[in-house]
């Protein structure tokens, strides 16, 4: 899937605020803060329902296991493998509709029906993961699931779009100055300095140089 939604984004038009934005200074992060909240949001969204549906399928589904046979339990957890894979891979392509932007406005569909290349990919990933699920069977690993599987699944998955939304309220500086507290990015008002093993290479070299050419 992973391919298919770089084809998608790759297919977008630039914006005309981003063509027209000011340069980014030199030590600028190549991650910006806005990419770094949605990173970190959505992975610990998709680890969230992963392991949701892990630990508390039987809860979620009301499913009984008294009186069920060993085959039959193997038949459910297999299904619930399955569910998990299908609600992974539909937030996955939910969440290609949040990476159309890289800033903080709220409207991520602003355009999208421009773009006939990124609907129809967003569509094949759609048709493949069904056909998947449905005629996959052995060769990918996977289970038929039922109707009620399939609306958890994708109740989950679209739980990505207005996650985003919410990803994209937060103020730029309150996630900076966590981020740069957990250490996941350097203060970008400090200007990078040189370890003194570095200096001392350094010199090392350039000691070398000069006593090559005297």
């Amino acid at each position: 899937m992973d391919p298919f939604a770089a084809m998608a984004l790759l297919t977008d038009l630039p914006d005309p605020v981003v063509l027209y934005k000011k340069p980014d200074r030199r030590n600028a992060h190549l991650f910006n803060v806005e990419m770094r909240k949605q990173i970190l949001g959505q992975s610990l969204y998709q680890t969230f329902i992963i392991l949701l549906l892990l630990f508390a399928a039987d809860k979620i589904f009301s499913y009984d296991k008294t009186g069920q046979s060993d085959q039959q339990i193997n038949a459910w957890h297999a299904e619930v493998s399955t569910s998990i894979f299908n609600a992974f891979v539909i937030a996955q392509i939910f969440n290609s509709i949040n990476s159309r932007r890289i800033d903080n406005k709220k409207n991520v569909f602003d355009g999208i029906l421009k773009n006939p290349w990124f609907m129809g990919i967003t569509l094949l990933q759609i048709s493949i993961q069904v056909l998947i699920v449905l005629v996959g069977g052995a060769a990918f690993g996977v289970h038929k699931v039922s109707v009620r599987s399939w609306g958890v699944s994708i109740a989950l998955g679209f739980g990505s779009l207005p996650l985003g939304f919410l990803i994209r309220c937060i103020p730029n500086e309150s996630a900076e100055e966590l981020f740069i507290k957990l250490r996941i990015m350097d203060d970008p008002n400090v200007l990078p300095v040189i370890s003194p093993q570095c200096q001392q290479a350094k010199e090392t070299i350039s000691t070398m140089r000069k006593s090559r050419y005297q």
